[in-house]
């Protein structure tokens, strides 16, 4: 396909995905979580007014002045999307449209990253074309966009850092970009954990030479370094409270001073993920994009150069076994479906031309 015409319909998937997020954006009511956010970032401070839900905030409101430590990070959550918030509200004065113009623009970059991450993967413009017009229309991405919440952010990240990761395994000059956004994923939402084994994984069977860079090291050393500021909260937490953060201190199963449900840590078996699935994707594009993920399996070329996203979905699903399989969490297979439904098209297109 010809570079220009490759530019248009680029153009084109982009302004679709615009047009999709961005309309009528501050229309309707506040859903979910979004209140709690917006809340909170309006003057980035972790205090919910809520007696079944307090925070360090209050715990130590006797104090004459608040530890800094506490503006590092949220109890129940790390602080990035709180600041982006926080700073788009300083930047434009606060809205329902304010608070969901970061998900927003994040869901149209997330378009643009699929679109980059596909052509190299598959070496095959028309591949990312098909992947960003799918990512465009999804209505799990189109839907988290147009939410004040955490997930679309997070998308934007994890595919900014995958495209940084393949970079960096192609030229070690990207592994401050790979450290940087991989830090940044984790401030975002910790569910981004999941890359940590999937890029070990890829790196053991086919790259095992970078455990002997140093570049490999200082990019993991950026990362601890950018997220910082949750580990400095949660060791100045367990010191002051006896506990980490709601996420941690959960997982580590220890005595917490919230509640399981009133915390939102109470989730959904992980046997109900199909039924969970089927509510936000449609059957057919179910259906496709399992039918390209085994095509990658079983297709060598294409299991080759799929073999990151093979990895990503198989540790991104060993994660919600542990977590549960709330829809917010599905929500996430959106960046993963749009790589194999892709698979499935270029099959059946190459079909046709024969």
């Amino acid at each position: 396909m010809p570079n220009n015409t490759t530019k248009v319909f680029l153009i084109l998937i982009v302004l679709v995905a615009v047009f999709l997020r961005l309309w009528t954006l501050g229309s309707g009511e506040l859903v979910f979580d979004e209140g709690l956010y917006s809340f909170r970032s309006i003057g980035y401070l972790d205090y919910l007014e809520s007696p079944s839900q307090t925070t360090p905030v209050q715990w130590l409101a006797d104090k004459s002045e608040l530890p800094v430590w506490l503006h590092f990070s949220f109890h129940d959550h790390p602080p990035l999307f709180f600041l982006t918030q926080y700073l788009f509200f300083n930047l434009f004065s606060d809205s329902l449209t304010v608070a969901r113009l970061p998900s927003a623009l994040a869901g149209i970059g997330a378009v643009i990253l699929l679109f980059l991450i596909t052509s190299r993967l598959l070496k095959n413009k028309l591949a990312g074309l098909i992947s960003a017009a799918i990512m465009a229309v999804s209505f799990a991405s189109v839907s988290v966009a147009r939410l004040s919440m955490m997930e679309s952010l997070l998308f934007f990240l994890i595919l900014l850092n995958i495209l940084f990761f393949l970079k960096f395994i192609e030229n070690r000059k990207y592994w401050w970009p790979f450290g940087l956004t991989l830090g940044l994923a984790f401030l975002t939402k910790y569910v981004a954990f999941f890359l940590i084994p999937t890029y070990f994984v890829y790196l053991l069977i086919y790259r095992r030479d970078l455990f002997r860079s140093r570049y490999l090291y200082q990019g993991l050393a950026l990362m601890i370094l950018v997220f910082s500021p949750v580990i400095i909260y949660n060791l100045y937490s367990y010191k002051t409270f006896g506990h980490f953060d709601l996420q941690f201190g959960y997982l580590l199963k220890q005595k917490l001073p919230w509640d399981a449900a009133v915390g939102g840590k109470t989730q959904e078996p992980f046997s109900n993920i199909f039924s969970n699935l089927s509510a936000i994707y449609s059957i057919p594009f179910l259906i496709i994009s399992a039918l390209g993920f085994f095509i990658a399996l079983i297709n060598k070329k294409l299991r080759q150069n799929y073999r990151l996203i093979i990895l990503a979905t198989i540790f991104m699903t060993l994660l919600f076994g542990i977590i549960g399989s709330a829809i917010r969490f599905v929500a996430m297979y959106a960046i993963v479906m749009a790589f194999f439904t892709t698979i499935a098209f270029l099959i059946f297109w190459e079909k046709k031309q024969k």
